[in-house]
């Protein structure tokens, strides 16, 4: 695995990122307010985006997209 942030080591055992663990987190979170709900592609994008540090955000940013619209418009 590659790490997803610069500096950020790949777990030794082959798991996945602190990164990677704190966007499935949020969209889980975010799900668990709709019980029937279930997570997509798409909820796990939008918790990359809310991130400003990673890069998701950054390289929307850096397009001059806004990652912030982006999250609000679901």
């Amino acid at each position: 695995a590659q790490p997803t942030l610069a500096g950020e080591e790949p777990q030794s055992n082959g798991g996945i990122t602190a990164y990677a663990r704190a966007v499935f987190h949020e969209a889980l979170r975010t799900a668990a307010a709709d019980p029937s709900h279930v997570i997509t592609v798409a909820d796990l994008l939008r918790a990359a985006l809310k991130d400003p540090t990673g890069g998701a955000h950054r390289t929307l940013e850096a397009l001059g997209v806004s990652a912030s619209r982006i999250v609000l418009n679901r």
